[in-house]
């Protein structure tokens, strides 16, 4: 992959951001230089470089060989990280954070779909029903600004056409860091600092769903928790009339 986790920092690094920051592989009199690896951001093993020739255009990063982790991005499928049903429920919280959500939901539907590129609106409608079967308005700690990643990391994004042209060629999915196995870990595992991984898988040419063998590349996004109070979004009006007649807004 392009990209891993800094060894001590959660932020995204290049093999050319590691070789500025930690040298070369080899010191000036041809020995192995003592480095820090990079770490997976989806499962937290380490990682060495591979490339470094030419880092700029053959610079990667690869998990260490041998190691049995399971890392979701080796995996043929993403996890809906909902493991359990919410506990300790407040069915008055859960109701003021669904309407707040919908009453914003021009502000969560353009910052995932600015992730994506392309997001239809039914997608998007279909994970608000989702959440509704899930309550996953009824976590007790989860706060509004969280929920359009939440929503990104719920759902496969496969590729999309429109008029027998692909709008967006490639296969995404979303997880949060490896710290992530659960919504719970969200707020008990990470003090409120975690990030996400969007892996673009290539189309398998076969059909069915991508695997490691198809990863092209990832990034590490860090959350951005005031888009709320951004200049709202201009959308279509069929994104607008479709939401409309789905939720009377």
């Amino acid at each position: 992959m392009k990209s891993a986790l800094h060894p001590t920092v959660n932020k995204s690094i290049t093999v050319v951001d590691y070789i500025n920051e930690f040298g070369v592989k080899l010191d000036g009199n041809g020995h192995l230089r003592v480095r820090p690896f990079a770490r997976c951001p989806a499962c937290g093993s380490e990682m060495h470089t591979k490339g470094e020739a030419n880092p700029t255009v053959d610079g990667v990063f690869s998990h260490q060989p041998n190691v049995n982790q399971f890392c979701p991005l080796k995996a043929s499928a993403g996890q809906s990280y909902i493991n359990l049903p919410p506990v300790d429920e407040d069915p008055n919280r859960a109701k003021a954070l669904r309407d707040s959500f919908i009453n914003n939901w021009k502000f969560h539907y353009g910052l995932m779909k600015g992730h994506l590129t392309v997001l239809s609106i039914f997608d998007f409608i279909n994970l608000i029903k989702f959440a509704d079967n899930k309550r996953i308005w009824s976590y007790r700690h989860v706060e509004e600004a969280q929920l359009p990643y939440i929503f990104l990391a719920l759902k496969e994004f496969p590729p999309v056409k429109s008029k027998g042209k692909y709008i967006r060629r490639d296969w995404v999915r979303f997880w949060f860091d490896s710290r992530v196995r659960s919504l719970d870990d969200l707020w008990i595992e990470t003090n409120g600092d975690w990030l996400m991984i969007k892996a673009t898988y290539a189309n398998p040419r076969s059909g069915g769903l991508p695997t490691h063998k198809q990863l092209k590349d990832i990034e590490i996004i860090q959350p951005d928790l005031g888009f709320l109070n951004t200049e709202e979004p201009k959308l279509a009006d069929f994104v607008l009339k479709e939401m409309e007649k789905a939720f009377g807004v």
